[in-house]
């Protein structure tokens, strides 16, 4: 596994690597364990950052649905119970983060995304991973696979 940390988030989780690098294409300042590079969610999603960002800070659904997008289209409410949280993002990213977050629901959907088909992640591996509560436990889980989760960290 490896250990992932977000400011933006205000928090620091041990995942997989693919999920970890999967993250990172929405969550701008996702740092884990070996990185080399970071990935813009622009280029690789078409989500756009501006319309994310103006999108995150809508606290509340009445909010984030009345929040227009540049594209005219509106901003998206998302819940997961995993996570205990709910937030205003765009559809795109939206879409994007239930490839790793199997219980996430925003408004308006019609289909779940099943991220062992979709980034070749398992959810086993995810689960196990996401369970250790710090870098030395990170580093120690073993996957499925034979590989290690491994620890992220955001500046």
């Amino acid at each position: 596994c490896t250990w992932c940390s977000s400011d933006l988030l205000q928090k620091s989780f041990c995942t997989t690597p693919d999920a970890g690098d999967a993250m990172k294409q929405f969550i701008q300042d996702l740092q884990c364990d070996g990185d080399s590079s970071r990935v813009d969610a622009s280029e690789d999603l078409g989500i756009n950052p501006s319309d994310l960002l103006t999108c995150i800070v809508s606290a509340d659904k009445d909010g984030c649905d009345g929040t227009e997008t540049s594209d005219g289209g509106h901003c998206t409410w998302c819940s997961s119970d995993l996570l205990q949280k709910s937030f205003c993002t765009t559809p795109d990213a939206g879409d994007a983060m239930k490839q790793f977050i199997q219980d996430l629901q925003c408004d308006g959907d019609s289909s779940r995304v099943d991220a062992s088909e979709d980034l070749g992640i398992n959810p086993s591996d995810l689960l196990t991973c996401i369970v250790s509560a710090d870098k030395d436990g990170c580093d120690g889980t073993e996957t499925s696979d034979g590989g290690h989760c491994t620890w992220c960290s955001s500046d």
